[in-house]
């Protein structure tokens, strides 16, 4: 493993990576509460979509550090080659699942090309988290994507217009704080207007859903440039406790129906702080140079191939696990659990052979031809 990576950091994404899959799990397996363990499953089912929102931080937090870091060395940013690397890190992997998704619906379920384009448009076209409802698709992780893609062009638009103006790049943000008050108060107002919203009806929309990326941009602004006001926090609360304070965070998500209105308004930006917190924790902790157990570094490394697994989740290992679960006649109180495992094992299985055929060389490549050639 890379020594220059953030190995707690690599840990968080497997710990949300793990919180999506668990949450998945009753939508594919036929789970019902029972003596047997299947509440536990039930239990994720409940709040595990806070894995995404854990996802959220931590993308804003290490694009925002990389931009941040390109500033201080070289007082400017350079938008082009930030959004063609953005590319080359979402896009490849996408694609090869699309791609995947294509054929076998095709073939599978002899779909045809019409009923393809109106299936995988919105998807190509980074607009899914409003087209397809959850009911509706086969495919209910990708809004998130869309989400990040959004983010991704207007934080470069922001930046851009800072510079337009001829204001330092400290200005970022006070546009940041705006962002996550804006947001809220969003979401706050869609209820007071519209009384009857539902959660998962409006859960996926970027502008309910972007404070959570504009808050790991925040935070690494004041890692590269208020390191200070870091240091007086941890030197005050110190920072091994901020995992408790980030569960607490997460309470109302854990323990709050999903159709209260107190989740989707306060409940929502909880989640980012409590996300935040985790990052900041894990961010500190990597700087330590102390001798780590072999089953950090396993957890580390399976959190380096997150994207790829949170892509490929959905809906084929729980297929394969079905298979494999009929090939050997499973039978008993407990096939619910073992189909399970199976899952969650092929899941990051799948995610770590994707990763080096796909999303590693894509990488390599942009490494070697986009980067390479900037400097």
């Amino acid at each position: 493993m890379n020594k220059n990576r953030l190995i707690y950091l690599d840990c968080l994404r497997t710990l949300a990576t793990l919180l999506v899959v668990l949450h998945h799990i009753p939508l594919l397996i036929d789970v019902a509460p029972s003596s047997h363990g299947d509440s536990f499953f039930l239990f994720f089912e409940h709040f595990g979509w806070i894995g995404v929102d854990i996802f959220f931080v931590i993308s804003g937090f290490l694009i925002g550090d990389l931009l941040f870091r390109e500033y201080a060395r070289d007082n400017k940013i350079d938008v082009k080659t930030f959004i063609l690397k953005r590319a080359f890190k979402i896009w490849p992997p996408l694609l090869a699942f699309l791609g995947a998704s294509i054929l076998y619906r095709h073939f599978v379920f002899k779909e045809g090309p019409e009923a393809l384009v109106t299936l995988f448009l919105p998807y190509f076209l980074h607009i899914q988290n409003y087209t397809a409802q959850f009911s509706g698709t086969p495919f209910p992780h990708l809004w998130s994507i869309a989400v990040e893609e959004h983010f991704y062009l207007l934080l470069p638009m922001a930046i851009i217009v800072v510079r337009l103006r001829g204001r330092p790049l400290s200005v970022l943000w006070i546009i940041l704080i705006w962002v996550i008050a804006g947001v809220f108060v969003l979401r706050c107002a869609t209820i007071f207007i519209r009384p009857a919203v539902t959660f998962w009806g409006n859960y996926t929309q970027t502008h309910w859903r972007i404070d959570a990326l504009a808050a790991g941009v925040l935070l690494a602004y004041y890692i590269n440039f208020r390191q200070g006001a870091i240091a007086k926090l941890v030197a005050v609360f110190g920072y091994q406790y901020w995992p408790l304070m980030a569960l607490i965070a997460f309470c109302p998500a854990i323990f709050i129906d999903r159709e209260n209105v107190w989740l989707y308004t306060l409940g929502l930006s909880l989640n980012s702080v409590g996300a935040a917190l985790l990052v900041l924790w894990a961010y500190l902790k990597s700087q330590h140079n102390e001798k780590r157990p072999p089953l950090v570094a396993l957890i580390a490394y399976l959190g380096t191939v997150s994207y790829s697994t949170y892509l490929w989740h959905l809906p084929y290992p729980a297929i394969m696990a079905k298979k494999m679960m009929a090939l050997w006649l499973v039978t008993g109180p407990f096939v619910a659990i073992f189909q399970s495992m199976i899952y969650i094992c092929i899941t990051f299985l799948l995610g770590i052979v994707m990763f080096y055929t796909v999303e590693q060389p894509a990488l390599r490549f942009r490494n070697r031809f986009i980067v390479k050639s900037k400097n």
